[in-house]
């Protein structure tokens, strides 16, 4: 592993500008930058970044890869981004293949046989927590997703449901009166998607 000392210093002990430990960037114009480089193998996938932490001893605190907090010290910024996906294709001279885009791709895995789990809460893909005291101006809206305006090719779909999803019925419904609605904001106006407690 190469490391590249003249950029990056390792912080340590109580310091008020820099992390208690781990390494920062002396220069704030330039990121903390791993593995930012130019790859040439022709097998296997290539990963730029690989946190596999595992818990080996029971307890009950939370086991987390990894944690992205950026913060405001009481002062005005631009937009505050936890974590930013950012695929990119590259202008190319000829065709390039490519088998998929996906800007996160959440993968949750249980083993098969020769063990059991008991989960005491729900499973989730995504889960979103909003904590927003009183007395804050918010211009905007608060939505969990924003569908931004596309700068040339718009979006085919909200969701694609593939078909042994388990998320979906095709077929005719029995529903007359919906009991209850999700409200939703469509080119600035609001609508409601109903839903219903019947079964088909």
């Amino acid at each position: 592993m190469k490391v590249i000392a003249q950029k990056y210093r390792r912080a340590k002990g109580n310091q008020t500008s820099a992390p208690n430990e781990g390494l920062y960037s002396e220069n704030e114009a330039v990121p903390l930058r791993l593995n930012s480089k130019d790859f040439v193998r022709t097998t296997g996938s290539v990963i730029g970044i690989q946190s596999r932490v595992r818990q080996t001893v029971a307890n009950t605190n939370d086991i987390i890869g990894a944690e992205f907090s950026p913060r405001s010290a009481g002062v005005g910024t631009g937009a505050l981004i936890a974590l930013r996906a950012d695929p990119v294709l590259q202008t190319a001279s000829a065709i390039a293949t490519v088998s998929a885009v996906r800007g996160v791709e959440v993968n949750i895995d249980f083993p098969d046989s020769g063990s059991a789990y008991t989960i005491t809460n729900n499973i989730n893909a995504f889960r979103t927590f909003l904590d927003v005291g009183a007395g804050h101006t918010i211009s905007g809206v608060k939505a969990v997703l924003c569908v931004a305006t596309p700068n040339t090719a718009g979006w085919d779909f909200l969701i694609d449901s593939e078909a042994s999803a388990g998320l979906h019925v095709v077929g005719a419904g029995t529903y007359s009166t919906a009991d209850g609605y999700f409200i939703v904001r469509v080119a600035g106006s609001t609508y409601r998607m109903p839903f219903f407690t019947a079964v088909d």
